[in-house]
């Protein structure tokens, strides 16, 4: 398994347990998050009796990421046909779809009654362990001790009344939906991997990477991207992702070491490319290999081929990784850049090595070196089971 996983810890992720208050889209995706990871979650739906639900929510493109790897958004035809934008469906299908995906993994809602009449901070069931609020509340901040809030938790009570759960969602934006599932799909992987022994540290990124998405455009209509051809398109590109507010640019998980002038910086979300497989011998989608619970480390370029076999090797199923090159034949090259999407979107230069989240974001950029590497993997992939994750 490498030398990476000798240290293992004793601890099976699967005996702790997250606590999530809410059944809408946020909750169920991170138990769903949680739940691919081994990790045992409990969903309570804090209501007496059925809310009356919003008609409708918005996704973006994004959000579609989301449930795409989740597993879910195959499950809702007209989102999985989408090519981009936003789109508006039925909350009931989301969640429909939501609750599908979650059973399969042995994971029910529970109605629970306790909930909303001893409150959260109260319950029994919430001692000792971590939870997780989507239910519209006084929470302004995202992290508080064990506690965290998701997408429109943060926004205070509603026109319902006091924050008792039994809230009229009628009144939430549609578009908080697709934000709390993409603040679901930020948290639940950094929850699962301190549960696993990673420093709680790694918890505090959530806030401070969320709470600009939280204040930017992308609760309300997304503008659409500048007309004017004439603009460089490093200067368009960045322009939409400040507006979109879909970069992690300024997280302390964001490291940039190598390469001042390239178009794809730490922090920023991995675009879709078109890719040719060395080992299947047919077209892939770059999105497609980065979806499931692991980490990713990409090498462009021939140069990077020893190092990404040996961080590889060293983290075992923890981390899949690639050789990107624009010839045939090289070893250790496994894609090629047939269609020149890799070269415009990543950059010219070779010699790079991408570390990539497993919520497909670009944690690190560095040159061909293991040890940069695996010296910033080391504290975010702590030693437990390399088979511990499922897809």
């Amino acid at each position: 398994m490498g030398e990476g996983l000798e240290h293992a810890g004793t601890q099976h992720v699967g005996t702790q347990e997250v606590l999530v208050f809410g059944a809408g889209p946020a909750g169920l995706a991170i138990a769903i998050d949680l739940a691919r990871r081994d990790v045992g979650v409990r969903v309570l739906n804090p209501r007496s009796r059925p809310a009356v639900e919003s008609p409708e929510c918005a996704l973006s493109a994004r959000g579609r990421d989301v449930l795409a790897d989740l597993g879910v958004l195959d499950r809702l035809p007209s989102a999985s046909a989408a090519e981009s934008g936003t789109i508006v469906l039925p909350s009931r299908e989301v969640e429909r779809a939501l609750r599908e995906r979650l059973a399969e993994f042995g994971v029910a809602v529970e109605q629970d009654t306790g909930a909303r009449s001893l409150g959260q901070d109260n319950h029994p069931d919430a001692r000792e362990t971590y939870v997780i609020t989507t239910t519209p509340g006084n929470v302004d901040r995202f992290r508080d001790g064990r506690r965290f809030a998701l997408g429109h938790a943060m926004a205070g009570p509603r026109a319902g009344g006091p924050d008792t759960g039994s809230v009229d969602t009628r009144s939430v934006d549609t578009a908080s939906v697709d934000v709390g599932l993409q603040d679901a799909y930020n948290l639940g992987w950094k929850l699962a991997a301190v549960l696993c022994g990673a420093g709680d540290a790694l918890l505090d990124s959530y806030e401070a990477e969320r709470r600009p998405a939280e204040v930017a455009p992308e609760r309300g209509a997304v503008p659409e991207a500048p007309k004017r051809s004439w603009l460089p398109f490093r200067r368009r590109r960045s322009a939409q992702l400040d507006r979109l507010g879909a970069h992690y640019r300024t997280s302390p998980l964001s490291q940039n070491l190598g390469g001042k002038r390239v178009l794809l910086r730490a922090g920023d979300r991995l675009p879709d490319l078109r890719l040719w497989s060395v080992r299947d011998a047919r077209e892939i989608r770059l999105l497609d290999l980065l979806r499931g619970t692991h980490w990713t480390v990409l090498g462009l370029g021939s140069v990077t081929a020893e190092a990404v076999t040996s961080v590889r090797l060293r983290f075992g199923t923890a981390v899949h990784s690639e050789v990107i090159s624009g010839g045939s034949g090289v070893p250790g090259v496994t894609l090629l850049d047939q269609f020149g999407d890799a070269r415009r979107a990543l950059g010219r230069r070779g010699g790079s090595v991408l570390v990539v989240r497993p919520d497909g974001y670009l944690g690190l950029r560095c040159g061909p070196v293991a040890e940069i590497a695996a010296a910033y993997l080391e504290d975010l992939i702590p030693g437990t089971p390399a088979d511990f994750r499922r897809s």
